[in-house]
Formats: structure tokens, C-alpha cells, sequence
């Protein structure tokens, strides 16, 4: 997911953000949950997870950011990627 949000910037929003990093990390199936701020972009955060299967990310999507961090949103573009094999570099 990668994310633009409200003028307040991203430094406060990613510490409010905490509680939902470690809610996604304590789910069911989740691999990986994090959430980063754009070093020069300060209005833009990303969002990268890894989830088990589509039923657990599901599961965790129902839940939803709270109305504080919906209201911080302007815009957000989320893309599903299916990696077939991770591999050593």
C-alpha cells in the first residue's frame, strides 16, 4: 500500500500508528507488517506486509484503520503483489 497523508505529516501519524503494527503482527498469519515514512516526501507513507494466506489478510482488513487515521488519509493506492519464491541474493 503506499499512502498520502493529511498536512500533519507523517512523523506523528507513524507513532500513532503503532497499536495497528502491532495488531497486524499479533494476527493470525501475518509474515510481515510495517509501516515506513517517506524520508523526503512528508505527506507519503508506505505500507508493506506479507500475510499466509488471502483469508488471514482479509480477516485483518475487516478490522480497519480507526476514524483518526481515516480522516488523516488523502489517498491511497493499494496493489496485491504474488511473489512465486524468495530467494538468497
Amino acid at each position: 500500500m503506499r499512502g498520502r497523508l493529511s498536512a500533519v505529516g507523517h512523523c506523528c501519524r507513524c507513532a500513532e500508528s503503532l497499536s495497528t503494527v502491532d495488531a497486524a503482527r499479533a494476527a493470525d498469519g501475518c509474515l510481515d507488517f510495517a509501516l515506513t515514512a517517506d524520508l523526503l516526501d512528508p505527506g507519503r507513507i508506505i505500507v508493506c506486509e506479507r500475510w499466509a494466506s488471502d483469508e488471514q489478510l482479509l480477516a485483518f482488513r475487516d478490522c480497519g484503520p480507526g476514524d483518526e487515521q481515516t480522516v488523516a488519509i488523502r489517498d491511497a493506492s493499494v496493489h496485491k503483489y504474488r511473489i512465486s519464491a524468495v530467494e538468497a541474493p
